[in-house]
């Protein structure tokens, strides 16, 4: 009788939805198996078939200690399996610092390095002597012009094709002894605009205030600002002046203001005295 009623009360609540029937799965977790696992189990196979056919079984390497690895390598100690040429060869090699490369701060290899680069030939294919000024840069273009068989009298025109321009560049930064940028070259085309060039970088000694530590410095001059309210100090001007320059010109003020203060002070003792 009472496990009737309990029935009955069982259906009467899953009917109201008192009761929340939920389904489990069970899982079973199968061991995570790597690379390494895989070929253990590869080396069990191929012993266990070496023991069934009489074969000897795989061989077990015992580990050793990093330090006894190095010893037998720097003592040149082989394998005992290692009779032949070749596993000689692999350990001449000793653990020496000599024998490792990379820079060291050694006097006797920097003194033999700089023996070995003075003997090396290089080619330094840029000129010495550099160019000064606009007349030099005209007769070194008319001498290039004529080596390329280009007309001297047609400056503004284009160089006739990438062989001609070639040529041109590559002897007119020899011969003047600057190195022009690639995306100059680029987009320039004419003699003229290389002329251009050397007068606003070269001449102008633009390219002498440049450094590849600041290639994007921004250099300001007292003359591009007219308003009298802005002043710009330790201009590029004023850097472009030797210490020596400075010095002399600070002495020059310092002794003005001394004058100046003299006869100031003359001045207030004269009136002074009067009074």
């Amino acid at each position: 009788m009472l496990s009737i009623n309990k029935s009955v009360l069982l259906e009467k609540s899953i009917r109201n939805g008192n009761i929340s029937l939920t389904r489990n799965f069970h899982v079973i977790n199968s061991p995570s198996l790597d690379i390494m696992d895989w070929f253990k189990s590869r080396n069990k196979m191929k012993g266990e078939g070496k023991d069934t056919e009489g074969e000897e079984s795989v061989k077990i390497v015992n580990k050793r200690a990093t330090k006894d690895l190095i010893q037998d390598i720097e003592t040149r100690k082989d394998n005992k399996d290692d009779t032949d040429d070749t596993s000689l060869a692999t350990h001449k090699l000793k653990l020496i610092p000599e024998n490792f490369i990379g820079r060291r701060n050694n006097r006797k290899v920097g003194s033999q390095n700089k023996r070995l680069y003075k003997d090396a030939p290089f080619n330094y294919w840029l000129n010495k002597t550099k160019v000064q000024n606009e007349t030099e840069l005209e007769k070194i273009m008319e001498s290039l012009l004529n080596e390329v068989n280009a007309d001297k009298e047609l400056m503004d025109e284009p160089l006739p094709d990438l062989v001609t321009k070639f040529k041109f560049v590559k002897e007119l930064q020899a011969k003047t002894g600057y190195m022009i940028p690639d995306y100059q070259i680029t987009i320039m085309n004419t003699p003229a605009a290389f002329k251009q060039y050397y007068i606003d970088n070269i001449f102008s000694g633009k390219l002498q205030r440049f450094k590849e530590s600041e290639p994007n410095a921004i250099h300001f001059e007292n003359k591009q600002f007219t308003a009298p309210n802005i002043y710009l100090v330790n201009t590029v001007d004023e850097r472009d002046i030797s210490g020596k320059m400075q010095k002399k010109k600070y002495n020059k003020i310092i002794d003005e203001v001394r004058k100046m203060e003299e006869i100031r002070t003359k001045k207030i003792i004269e009136e002074a005295r009067t009074n």
